[in-house]
């Protein structure tokens, strides 16, 4: 049964933002709860194992994982999306983010120390190295101390969403002044690239369905209906089309028609990428793991210049449901896995 309380969700959030009840004691003294995919399908293809707590080693930390995000890409490596060979061929663990307490220094670490709050981004396709577990490692370029004022649960949300929607801002160059168009712009990685792009002093034209009107609107961004003409409605707008232009829908070659020649257009999915036209600059996007980012991203959160959303929680033992929640239409906030 899939279940998801608010009695579970409350309890979960004043257990780790106040770093006590951490949830399951493990059978093993030198064992932890893992979450992996056996091949790929459909969220039946879901367990969790019992696996060595991973050791940190020279440069690393051990994190005691709080709160580990279901994010799209999660479902994409389950389902068989990005394919099914390779690495997704056997068993495989997911997870690209997490926010927890330190638990273990390695050498040579400095800046740190056990009990700390972090948060942290594990570029999964280079190692494997799934966050969705009770422990995790990660060297210190890819951790950042934990958003003042937040709760775990909500600062899990930040790394991998938040990154690339600043890479996306900054990949575009634009002076203050510029109008950016966010095509997706109360989805996750929108929500955050329109409250990014608004403190470079970016003009935002957030583009979403007319029931995030009022959403896309408080984040500062002037609203535009994607079932209506949207060019002339950016024209009607701007009295021209846009500066820069940023596709969390991957709609394709129909956001070129919003930039302006010369303009730069980025996408999140370098395969849906179109031909540039225009002299249109076309960039995707590859998120990197750079503590300095997550830090000033952690910081912004904590002034509450970014609001970070979460829709629900499931523990991981629930993790199958989780990923079929994920998938609802419309859905706002990510789903957290609380080990």
């Amino acid at each position: 049964m899939c279940e998801s309380t608010f009695t579970t969700m409350a309890r979960s959030f004043l257990e780790i933002a106040s770093g006590y009840g951490y949830g399951h004691q493990n059978k093993g003294q030198n064992l932890m709860r893992a979450l992996v995919s056996n091949g790929t399908g459909s969220s039946d293809v879901l367990t969790v194992a019992e696996l060595p707590i991973p050791e940190p080693g020279v440069g690393e930390v051990r994190i005691r994982v709080a709160a580990a995000p279901v994010n799209p890409v999660d479902i994409a490596s389950r389902s068989g999306a990005l394919g099914t060979g390779g690495p997704f061929s056997g068993t495989f663990r997911l997870g690209w983010d997490v926010a927890g307490r330190v638990d273990a220094v390695g050498a040579a670490v400095e800046g740190y120390a056990v009990g700390d709050p972090v948060i942290g981004l594990s570029f999964w396709f280079d190692a494997y190295n799934g966050m969705q577990a009770e422990y995790a490692v990660l060297p210190v370029s890819a951790i950042a101390p934990a958003p003042r004022g937040l709760s775990l649960i909500q600062a899990s949300t930040l790394p991998l969403n938040a990154s690339t929607a600043l890479q996306a801002v900054e990949l575009m160059g634009l002076e203050p002044g510029r109008t950016i168009g966010i095509i997706g712009a109360a989805g996750a990685v929108g929500g955050y690239a329109a409250q990014l792009a608004r403190s470079k002093g970016l003009k935002v034209i957030g583009i979403g369905s007319e029931a995030d009107r009022e959403f896309i609107g408080g984040l500062g961004a002037t609203f535009i209906d994607r079932e209506g003409d949207v060019v002339a409605a950016v024209r009607d707008e701007t009295g021209s089309l846009l500066d820069g232009v940023l596709d969390t829908a991957i709609i394709g070659p129909a956001a070129l028609d919003l930039v302006r020649d010369g303009g730069t257009l980025v996408t999140l999915v370098g395969a849906a990428a179109p031909d540039p036209v225009r002299d249109i600059d076309v960039r995707a996007i590859a998120v990197e793991v750079d503590a300095d980012r997550l830090g000033r991203l952690a910081e912004l959160a904590g002034r509450g210049e970014l609001t970070t959303r979460v829709s629900t929680t499931f523990p991981l033992t629930a993790a199958h449901c989780a990923h079929d929640y994920s998938q609802k239409r419309g859905l706002r906030g990510r789903t957290v896995l609380v080990p």
